[in-house]
């Protein structure tokens, strides 16, 4: 994904003039800055979610607190490098962090590079959805599953199980995320593989499958016709495409479930400005900031007291999930590039 800076931090290299003087103040000592100034710092957020989703997060925060929230945005793995040098360099200049990579945060929850935080509002989240001690929380949940077009599949034909994709009928009329240049693909491949056994992806690799970049391409290749079903894709872009005027589309979570993935929301251990933070984080997690995520984009949400979501849509929380536990991500983190390369040797 291409980093994007909002207005707040197009300064060179990512800092607002703001952050500028309060980095010298620390150089100089924390205890030469006023507590004046010390109540002004930006409260920056480092994130992989999408510009209009964070747009609408940083304006609901702002209104309610009178905090504004700088963000920078950019994928997952460049987060990580960005945060991981700062951290190096003893100059983190976020409060709030936030992204996919489950198994990296564990580590850094473990390396002390997380705050605590027991944010009240993770009582109304499943507790195996918490970062060890308290230092994050899942602002949304995506669930991988299959998709099919209602005008080129029958009723009796649609998948009930992971089983029924290996059915000769499937054969070059199926399609899925690339792996390769997708987490959220990658960690279902982890996920069936381990539910199911490698003997299983080898069937399914054999279906001849056709392999699109992302899911919303994924999503188009269904509605067009080109292939009738998809035998994976993150499930919010066929909702998104189903609010948007596709009718020809269909979700189906097998019996067995389906793999779930997390975007967790951190607090840098070295916070600017803690304080802020924990609002926010307060804030992301709780029913107004998740409610709106659901409804303007389709976003799963992992919280206990929200209304069902739009016709057509699933209920992410009460999705079986597979293989979707901290143990198993962290595995499928541990195991990243081994199961990268079995999936490009299987499927490309």
């Amino acid at each position: 994904m291409p980093e994007v800076f909002n207005p707040g931090l197009l300064k060179a290299p990512y800092v607002t003039r703001r952050h500028l003087l309060y980095g010298g103040a620390v150089l100089a000592g924390d205890a030469l800055l006023p507590r004046m100034a010390r109540a002004q710092v930006p409260l920056v957020w480092y994130t992989g979610s999408q510009i209009e989703a964070v747009d609408q997060w940083a304006d609901m925060f702002r209104q309610k607190t009178g905090t504004k929230v700088d963000y920078y945005r950019a994928g997952a793995l460049n987060i990580a490098r960005k945060f991981e040098q700062e951290v190096k360099a003893g100059n983190v200049q976020c409060s709030l962090i936030g992204g996919g990579l489950t198994g990296l945060l564990h580590q850094w929850a473990e390396r002390g590079l997380l705050m605590s935080y027991n944010s009240p509002e993770y009582a109304h989240y499943p507790a195996d959805t918490i970062l060890p001690n308290f230092t994050g929380g899942p602002i949304k949940a995506d669930v991988t599953s299959i998709i099919y077009n209602t005008e080129l599949v029958k009723p009796e034909d649609v998948p009930k199980s992971w089983e029924d994709l290996l059915h000769p009928k499937w054969k070059g009329k199926m399609t899925m995320s690339d792996a390769a240049s997708s987490s959220g693909a990658l960690q279902w491949y982890g996920a069936i593989r381990k539910t199911f056994g490698r003997s299983y992806v080898e069937k399914l690799a054999k279906q001849n499958v056709l392999i699109r970049t992302g899911s919303g391409e994924v999503v188009n290749t269904v509605v067009s016709g080109e292939r009738p079903l998809a035998a994976m894709v993150l499930i919010y872009h066929a909702e998104i495409a189903m609010s948007k005027g596709a009718k020809n589309l269909k979700v189906v979570v097998p019996s067995e479930g389906a793999p779930v993935g997390w975007t967790h929301l951190c607090i840098a251990a070295k916070a600017q400005n803690p304080e802020g933070a924990k609002r926010f984080m307060d804030f992301a997690l709780g029913r107004d900031a998740q409610l709106a995520w659901q409804k303007e984009f389709f976003t799963g949400s992992m919280r206990n007291d929200l209304p069902p979501p739009a016709d057509g849509s699933v209920r992410v929380d009460q999705v079986k999930r597979l293989a979707s536990g901290p143990q198993d991500l962290q595995e499928f983190f541990d195991k990243n590039q081994e199961i990268s390369d079995e999936w490009s040797e299987l499927f490309k």
